[in-house]
C-alpha cells in the first residue's frame, strides 16, 4: 500500500519545524486535512492537527522562550522522524503509535504552558473537524475523523461564516475529475 500523501507531508511537516517556518506547517497542515477529508482517513488529520499545533506553538513567545519547549521539540523531532520510517516500511501501528505520542506530548505542553482553558489540540481537533464538515463530510464523520467532540464541532460551525463562503471555486467538472482519480474510476 502507497503511504505517499502521509511520506511528502510528514516530510514538509518536519522540515518546516525543523525550520521553524510558522506559515508552512500551517499550509501542511491544511493540506493534510484536506487530504484526510477526501479519503476520510484519520492518520492524515491526525498529521494535520499535529502540524497545525505546532504552527500555533511556534508563534507563542511564552512557548518558545520556557525551559520546556526545548526538550518537547526534541522529543518531538524524534518522534516524526520514527514515524517518518515507520510509514515508510509500511508500518503502520509503529506509525500510529509515534503520532499519539507527538500528540501526548502536545497536550502536555499545552497544559504546562498554555494560558487557555481549551487547548491548542482539542481547538485543533475541533476546527479540523469543522474544516472536513465544509469539504462534504456529515458532521458526524468529521468530528469522527478528528475525534472531536460532535457538540462542540457544531457549535463551532454555528459560530464561523466558513460556510456562508464558497470553499471550492472549483467547477464542477474539475470536482468530479479529482473525485474520480481518487476512487480510481475509469471510464
Amino acid at each position: 500500500m502507497s503511504h505517499r500523501i502521509l511520506i511528502d507531508g510528514l516530510t514538509k511537516l518536519k522540515k518546516a519545524f525543523v525550520a521553524e517556518q510558522v506559515m508552512v506547517l500551517r499550509s501542511v497542515s491544511n493540506e493534510l486535512m484536506r487530504e484526510a477529508s477526501i479519503k476520510n482517513d484519520q492518520l492524515l488529520a491526525q498529521a494535520a492537527m499535529i502540524s497545525y499545533c505546532l504552527h500555533k506553538f511556534l508563534t507563542k513567545e511564552h512557548v518558545v522562550t520556557s525551559g520546556f519547549w526545548l526538550e518537547y521539540k526534541m522529543s518531538v523531532l524524534s518522534s516524526l522522524e520514527a514515524a517518518l520510517k515507520a510509514i515508510e516500511n509500511d508500518n503502520l501501528k509503529e506509525y500510529k503509535k509515534e503520532l499519539d505520542s507527538i500528540s501526548v506530548h502536545l497536550e502536555r505542553l499545552d497544559k504546562e504552558l498554555g494560558r487557555y482553558v481549551q487547548g491548542t489540540y482539542e481547538k485543533a481537533k475541533v476546527k479540523y473537524a469543522a474544516d472536513a464538515y465544509y469539504y462534504g463530510l456529515s458532521l458526524s464523520q468529521a468530528a469522527a475523523l478528528t475525534m472531536a467532540d460532535i457538540s462542540a464541532v457544531q457549535q463551532y460551525i454555528g459560530v464561523t461564516t466558513q460556510h456562508d463562503i464558497d470553499a471550492d471555486k472549483k467547477g464542477i467538472k474539475v470536482r468530479l475529475d479529482e473525485l474520480k482519480k481518487v476512487i480510481g474510476y475509469i471510464a
